[in-house]
Protein backbone atom coordinates (compact mmCIF):
# COMPACT_ATOMS: atom_id res chain seq x y z
CA UNK A 1 0.00 0.00 0.00
CA UNK A 2 1.67 2.75 -0.60
CA UNK A 3 1.23 6.78 1.18
CA UNK A 4 -1.45 7.79 -0.83
CA UNK A 5 -3.07 4.63 -0.73
CA UNK A 6 -3.50 5.25 2.99
CA UNK A 7 -4.37 8.98 2.98
CA UNK A 8 -7.71 7.96 0.31
CA UNK A 9 -8.29 5.30 3.34
CA UNK A 10 -7.60 7.77 6.30
CA UNK A 11 -11.36 8.74 8.04
CA UNK A 12 -10.49 10.91 10.54
CA UNK A 13 -11.12 14.36 10.64
CA UNK A 14 -8.94 17.24 9.68
CA UNK A 15 -8.34 18.09 13.37
CA UNK A 16 -7.29 14.84 14.61
CA UNK A 17 -4.94 14.92 11.54
CA UNK A 18 -3.27 18.78 12.68
CA UNK A 19 -3.53 17.51 16.42
CA UNK A 20 -1.67 14.48 14.96
CA UNK A 21 1.02 16.81 13.52
CA UNK A 22 1.26 18.87 16.35
CA UNK A 23 1.93 16.08 18.68
CA UNK A 24 4.98 14.96 16.78
CA UNK A 25 6.58 18.33 17.12
CA UNK A 26 5.68 18.16 20.72
CA UNK A 27 7.76 14.87 21.00
CA UNK A 28 9.94 15.80 19.01
CA UNK A 29 10.85 18.82 20.70
CA UNK A 30 10.85 17.18 24.17
CA UNK A 31 13.66 14.68 22.67
CA UNK A 32 15.27 17.63 21.26
CA UNK A 33 15.16 18.70 24.50
CA UNK A 34 16.24 15.76 26.64
CA UNK A 35 13.02 15.99 28.54
CA UNK A 36 12.04 12.65 29.74
CA UNK A 37 7.75 13.85 30.57
CA UNK A 38 6.50 13.37 27.89
CA UNK A 39 2.90 13.27 27.56
CA UNK A 40 0.69 10.31 25.89
CA UNK A 41 -0.79 11.59 23.08
CA UNK A 42 -4.77 11.25 24.84
CA UNK A 43 -3.06 13.29 27.72
CA UNK A 44 -1.42 15.64 25.05
CA UNK A 45 -5.08 16.42 23.79
CA UNK A 46 -6.77 16.49 27.14
CA UNK A 47 -4.26 18.92 28.65
CA UNK A 48 -3.80 21.02 25.54
CA UNK A 49 -7.17 21.31 24.04
CA UNK A 50 -8.01 25.22 23.85
CA UNK A 51 -4.60 25.50 22.65
CA UNK A 52 -5.00 23.04 19.69
CA UNK A 53 -8.36 24.43 18.83
CA UNK A 54 -7.20 28.18 18.90
CA UNK A 55 -4.47 26.59 16.66
CA UNK A 56 -6.36 25.09 14.13
CA UNK A 57 -8.79 28.01 13.62
CA UNK A 58 -5.64 30.05 13.28
CA UNK A 59 -4.17 27.55 10.12
CA UNK A 60 -7.43 27.98 8.69
CA UNK A 61 -7.61 31.58 8.66
CA UNK A 62 -4.36 32.17 7.63
CA UNK A 63 -5.24 29.38 4.51
CA UNK A 64 -8.47 31.20 3.71
CA UNK A 65 -6.26 34.69 3.64
CA UNK A 66 -3.95 33.04 1.22
CA UNK A 67 -6.72 31.95 -1.01
CA UNK A 68 -8.42 34.92 -0.73
CA UNK A 69 -5.00 36.62 -1.77
CA UNK A 70 -4.41 35.04 -4.64
CA UNK A 71 -7.95 34.88 -6.31
CA UNK A 72 -10.52 32.86 -4.79
CA UNK A 73 -13.60 34.29 -3.69
CA UNK A 74 -16.76 32.34 -1.83
CA UNK A 75 -16.31 29.25 -1.11
CA UNK A 76 -13.16 28.43 -3.74
CA UNK A 77 -11.56 30.46 -0.89
CA UNK A 78 -12.02 27.58 2.35
CA UNK A 79 -9.09 25.49 3.20
CA UNK A 80 -10.19 21.97 1.53
CA UNK A 81 -9.31 20.70 4.78
CA UNK A 82 -11.11 22.70 6.96
CA UNK A 83 -14.34 20.63 5.88
CA UNK A 84 -15.42 23.24 3.20
CA UNK A 85 -13.28 24.44 -0.45
CA UNK A 86 -14.81 23.80 -3.92
CA UNK A 87 -12.41 22.92 -6.44
CA UNK A 88 -14.52 24.57 -9.36
CA UNK A 89 -14.75 23.95 -12.36
CA UNK A 90 -11.86 21.85 -15.15
CA UNK A 91 -11.77 22.01 -18.67
CA UNK A 92 -10.05 19.21 -19.91
CA UNK A 93 -9.14 19.40 -23.68
CA UNK A 94 -8.81 15.86 -25.38
CA UNK A 95 -9.38 16.02 -28.65
CA UNK A 96 -11.89 14.53 -31.24
CA UNK A 97 -14.66 12.32 -29.20
CA UNK A 98 -17.16 10.50 -30.48
CA UNK A 99 -20.82 11.41 -29.94
CA UNK A 100 -23.68 9.43 -29.70
CA UNK A 101 -27.27 10.54 -28.93
CA UNK A 102 -26.50 13.92 -27.75
CA UNK A 103 -23.39 11.87 -25.23
CA UNK A 104 -20.07 12.64 -25.68
CA UNK A 105 -17.97 9.61 -25.67
CA UNK A 106 -13.92 9.57 -25.27
CA UNK A 107 -11.25 6.86 -24.62
CA UNK A 108 -9.96 6.25 -20.93
CA UNK A 109 -5.90 6.92 -23.14
CA UNK A 110 -7.62 10.57 -24.10
CA UNK A 111 -8.74 11.39 -20.85
CA UNK A 112 -5.69 10.08 -19.38
CA UNK A 113 -3.46 12.15 -21.90
CA UNK A 114 -6.22 15.46 -21.23
CA UNK A 115 -5.57 15.15 -17.38
CA UNK A 116 -1.91 14.13 -17.88
CA UNK A 117 -1.35 17.72 -19.98
CA UNK A 118 -3.80 19.72 -17.35
CA UNK A 119 -1.29 18.54 -14.44
CA UNK A 120 1.69 19.31 -16.10
CA UNK A 121 0.17 22.60 -17.67
CA UNK A 122 -0.68 23.27 -13.55
CA UNK A 123 2.82 22.67 -12.20
CA UNK A 124 4.54 24.79 -15.05
CA UNK A 125 2.31 27.78 -14.55
CA UNK A 126 1.88 29.82 -11.14
CA UNK A 127 -1.11 29.86 -8.73
CA UNK A 128 -2.50 33.26 -9.47
CA UNK A 129 -5.85 33.77 -10.72
CA UNK A 130 -4.81 35.13 -14.12
CA UNK A 131 -2.89 32.15 -14.68
CA UNK A 132 -5.68 29.93 -13.85
CA UNK A 133 -8.06 31.35 -15.74
CA UNK A 134 -5.74 31.41 -18.62
CA UNK A 135 -5.40 27.28 -18.30
CA UNK A 136 -9.30 26.83 -17.53
CA UNK A 137 -9.38 26.21 -14.27
CA UNK A 138 -11.64 28.52 -12.22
Amino acid sequence: MTDIDISLNDNRSAFDKFCESMYAKYKKEKSRNREKDVLSYNEYRTQHKMFLRRKYREKKAAAFATNYLMGARGASAIPRYAEGGYTGAINIQTGPVMQQDNETYLTMGQFEEGMRELTESLSRGGRSYGSRQFQGVS
